[in-house]
């Protein structure tokens, strides 16, 4: 009986090759049940069933399987995962050029073995899987951990950064000195700074109140309007003939503007 180099019988069947005839019988009726909609796959496990389960066929194929592996010994063989089924395969480039398939489900891997582009493909095909398995090396666990968290802070503080930002841009606004009553400024005075604003990004509504209260300014129109990014509550506050909105979203504040 001829056998096919690149099937490997036991690893259809998912036993050792050493697994006593009542495993590879459970193995089988297993895998029927399993694949009962995949008609190609129980075929195959059909197939190394028909083989394995034979002792005289069973012996021809070890016998085979032994001499393909004393073949290939000393050859540098190349770790491919099946991108169909993720069946580790060892191929061997020195063996010969013929198109490489997948063991078990006989997916195609490359149409020329002996090249470095089907090197570097399996590498990062191994690579790929072994990082969604969570086998990953633990050097290059460190390195993709380290990423991740060097991404999440910069999130972080990108996001905690842009209120701040907009709430100190607005303390440092300069506006001209509103007239007086009946009387223009004095000509060359400095015009009188913007308040201080006595809040920070993140605080809650009542404690921003009471913090521009503390600070003199005189609390005006409380008010919710909705925009693009959701609801908004607004809370307007006078000082020294300044004007300013703020905007609370989740309760918590989140930007400033003078008006």
């Amino acid at each position: 009986m001829q056998f096919d180099p690149d099937t490997d019988l036991y690893a259809i069947l998912e036993v050792a090759p050493t697994a006593p005839g009542v495993v590879i019988r459970a193995a089988h009726g297993a895998l029927l049940e399993l694949y009962s909609d995949d008609k190609p796959r129980r075929a195959l496990v059909n197939q190394a069933y028909n083989v394995l389960a034979q002792p005289d066929l069973r012996h021809q194929y070890d016998t085979f399987r032994d001499a393909q592996k004393a073949a290939r010994e000393g050859a540098e063989n190349v770790a491919v995962l099946c991108p169909n089924c993720g069946t580790r395969n060892e191929l061997s480039p020195a063996r010969d050029n013929r198109a490489a398939v997948c063991g078990v489900c006989r997916a195609p891997f490359s149409k020329d073995l002996d090249t470095k582009v089907l090197r570097a493909k399996a590498r990062k095909t191994v690579t790929a899987a072994v990082q969604r398995r969570g086998d990953l090396p633990p050097q290059k666990l460190y390195v993709l951990g380290g990423a991740a968290l060097l991404v999440l802070a910069l999130v972080g503080v990108g996001l905690f950064l842009v209120p701040q930002l907009k709430l100190s841009g607005l303390s440092a606004v300069r506006l001209p000195a509103p007239p007086g009553p009946g009387a223009a400024p004095p000509a060359g005075a400095p015009a009188p700074a913007f308040p201080a604003i006595p809040v920070v990004a993140g605080q809650r509504v009542e404690a921003a109140v009471s913090s521009l209260t503390a600070a003199g300014w005189a609390i005006g129109a409380r008010y919710d309007v909705t925009a693009s990014g959701g609801s908004q509550h607004v809370v307007e506050a006078t000082k020294n003939g300044f004007n300013a909105r703020f905007y609370f979203r989740d309760g918590k504040l989140a930007e400033a503007e003078k008006f």
